[in-house]
């Protein structure tokens, strides 16, 4: 079956945002089947759709990442998809991996970063950088980040793109 996760995140001082994907399937998958929505703030995507999404293009074969940051980031790694809109979190938004051509309020996920259509209470998830240690897609429910990622300093992205 499909499976696509986030397998890390980096939040960072500025624009120094990047997420990585990757495939925890056993076949290459069409990344035109995913589709990455931001969920900002307070908003919740099912009722009022995403903050901002992009569908991806191209294959992803089994175990390889692909890398998302933002247009003005400063990491010093290279990045596959250079993107603003998907990439311009801060600390408390979600990030859901959608099939393409379904609505959140659908539950067609992949993977969720957060718990879809809550907003954490103030920013858990700033100035660090998150390591995916559980291949688990987490879709619905409370976020069990402690059970799902490890937690690395501000600025550590010596992973990311690995």
């Amino acid at each position: 079956a499909a499976c696509v996760i986030i397998s890390e995140y980096v939040e960072g001082r500025g624009y120094d945002k990047a997420i990585e994907l990757r495939n925890c399937g056993d076949e290459t998958m069409a990344l035109a089947t995913v589709t990455v929505c931001l969920e900002s703030n307070g908003r919740d995507a099912a009722a009022e759709g995403c903050s901002a999404q992009l569908t991806l293009a191209g294959a992803l074969a089994p175990d390889a990442v692909i890398t998302l940051c933002h247009p003005d980031a400063d990491l010093g790694v290279p990045c596959d998809v250079v993107d603003r809109r998907v990439t311009n979190f801060n600390g408390d938004d979600r990030l859901i991996l959608l099939r393409t051509g379904t609505a959140v309020g659908d539950g067609a996920w992949f993977d969720v970063f957060g718990e879809a259509g809550v907003a954490p209470g103030g920013r858990p998830w700033a100035d660090v950088t998150l390591r995916r240690v559980d291949d688990t897609p987490h879709r619905e429910g409370a976020f069990p980040l402690h059970t799902l990622f490890d937690a690395y300093p501000l600025g550590t992205v010596d992973g990311l793109g690995d």
